[in-house]
């Protein structure tokens, strides 16, 4: 498929050049999770949900509810798919949920559920 090259010291050197920059750039995406992480645990998500008539919460919040509003309120993207042990949120108050970022950079979010 004439994918292979041959491991001549040129083509060393280019391949060397090419780890670096990726090795490079993940540090840098690991640095820019750090700093989200650090701003993300600074916020508290604010959502509002219907109240039934017995006191509890109608419904649930979910994790895709989450990430909308935290796109919505801070102009934050988040994936839904990266919440660690994430369940619905279905009681009034304030929950923390875990989130990783980056490999290794787990941010811990604040959620307060209040009646609408």
């Amino acid at each position: 498929n004439k994918l292979a090259v041959k491991a001549t010291k040129t083509s060393i050197d280019i391949k060397n050049k090419q780890d670096d920059a990726a090795a490079l750039k993940e540090e840098e995406k690991k640095q820019q999770a750090i700093v989200l992480k650090n701003d993300i645990e600074k916020l508290t998500l604010e959502i509002k949900e219907k109240r039934r008539k017995d006191g509890k919460m109608f419904g649930a919040v979910s994790t895709k509810q989450i990430v909308d509003e935290y796109k919505k309120q801070f102009n934050i993207e988040l994936d839904k798919r990266k919440f660690v042990e994430a369940n619905n949120i279905s009681c009034f108050g304030y929950t923390k949920m875990k989130i990783e970022l980056y490999k290794n950079v787990i941010a811990t979010i604040i959620v307060h559920v209040s009646e609408l």
